[in-house]
């Protein structure tokens, strides 16, 4: 990992850890102890370094999920536990060192105060996640066609309407984590998917 990369990392532990957008090339330069003209030497602007940090640590972990998703659906693997898998896909954004293996990793909670937090002021962070919620949205679209088609899941069920309050559902937990820090999200899910899942299942399948 050369030095650049060393301080687009320090740069998003710094961010993510305290959930704060608005740092300063001032208060970048103090947190990490570098010089301005380090700085500079690696980043024209502010904004440079946040764009590649966004591309590195953001767009790339939500195009990781969704690909790790889809490659981990099997024709044998029950409609339950694929529906679950699409449903449970939150990027969990962590540090990796020289080896590629991962020495930090922050829970989906952070990674979306984060998200939101720069999304208005990026284009493509806006545009990158709303690609990851559109492939989600498929998935899950997909894997209801096929419930309905094979008569595991009900008839009546519109798998558009659905995909979109599974994800609606998902995306509530994900905000309520953020005022209540005590929420466990995976626990959440889980519960919130079992409810779900007895609401679509054709008992007579």
């Amino acid at each position: 990992m050369n030095n650049k990369d060393r301080v687009m990392e320090s740069v998003f532990e710094l961010i993510i850890s305290k959930g704060e957008t608005g740092l300063s090339v001032n208060d970048i330069i103090k947190e990490l102890n570098m010089t301005k003209g380090g700085f500079y030497y690696y980043f024209k602007s502010r904004d440079e370094l946040m764009e590649e940090m966004i591309d590195r640590f953001m767009l790339k972990e939500m195009k990781k999920e969704i690909a790790e998703a889809r490659d981990s659906i099997t024709d044998i693997m029950p409609i339950k536990d694929r529906l679950k898998r699409c449903c449970f896909i939150l990027p969990k954004p962590g540090i990796t060192d020289d080896s590629g293996n991962r020495v930090k990793e922050y829970d989906s909670g952070s990674f979306f105060i984060l998200l939101y937090g720069l999304m208005d002021k990026y284009p493509a962070l806006k545009e990158g996640y709303m690609s990851f919620r559109e492939e989600n949205l498929v998935l899950i679209r997909e894997t209801l066609l096929e419930g309905i088609g094979r008569g595991i899941i009900k008839k009546c069920i519109c798998p558009q309407s659905y995909s979109e309050l599974l994800l609606a559902v998902r995306d509530g937990i994900v905000a309520l984590s953020m005022i209540d820090e005590n929420i466990d999200i995976e626990k959440k899910l889980e519960t919130s998917f079992e409810t779900a899942w007895n609401e679509i299942y054709n008992e007579v399948a």
